[in-house]
């Protein structure tokens, strides 16, 4: 049986200005041994600089001509290959899904906004958002830390990472 404990918290902000968030820790027991951790996930500040280069037409073109190549090839439009890109992001922004095409929200819900006027202190440019770049088994005590915003969550998934590589 797994035992998960969710934590949905955000530890800190890394060297690298990366926002790593503690999702759950969990253990089990596989084939008889101890199989436990932590995972988390890893968000980068987002401008609006960024967001406008991102849906800048000629980087759409550069990173997605191909999703317009399988439309055209599938029936599914007839808009030339700019028209068609720059609506794949307008419906995008309409649904409040992304601010650019490819923009990767999973966890930014939960940075608090406790959490960004924190990390706000350590930055000086506007964060209009956040993008989640990884994630998985990706908190140990490597990481060199800019600010460490919860301690406690830190030492305990330390706990359980430390646990398993002593396995």
């Amino acid at each position: 049986m797994r035992n998960e404990k969710k934590y949905d918290q955000v530890l800190g902000i890394t060297e690298d200005n990366e926002i790593v968030i503690l999702n759950y820790t969990f253990e089990s027991t596989l084939n008889g041994e101890l199989f436990c951790g932590a995972t988390g996930s890893i968000l980068v500040p987002v401008t609006q600089a960024y967001i406008d280069e991102r849906n800048d037409i000629d980087i759409l073109k550069e990173n997605y001509s191909y999703l317009w190549q399988e439309a055209v090839k599938d029936g599914n439009t007839e808009l030339s290959l700019e028209d068609y890109l720059e609506s794949l992001v307008e419906s995008e922004v309409h649904y409040g899904n992304c601010y650019f095409l490819g923009h990767d929200t999973s966890d930014i819900h939960l940075v608090t906004k406790e959490d960004e006027e924190q990390i706000s202190e350590f930055f000086d440019y506007d964060i209009e958002t956040y993008e989640c770049i990884g994630g998985g088994r990706c908190i140990s005590p490597d990481i060199r830390w800019k600010k460490v915003l919860r301690p406690d969550l830190l030492a305990e998934a330390l706990k359980f990472e430390a646990i398993a590589k002593n396995k």
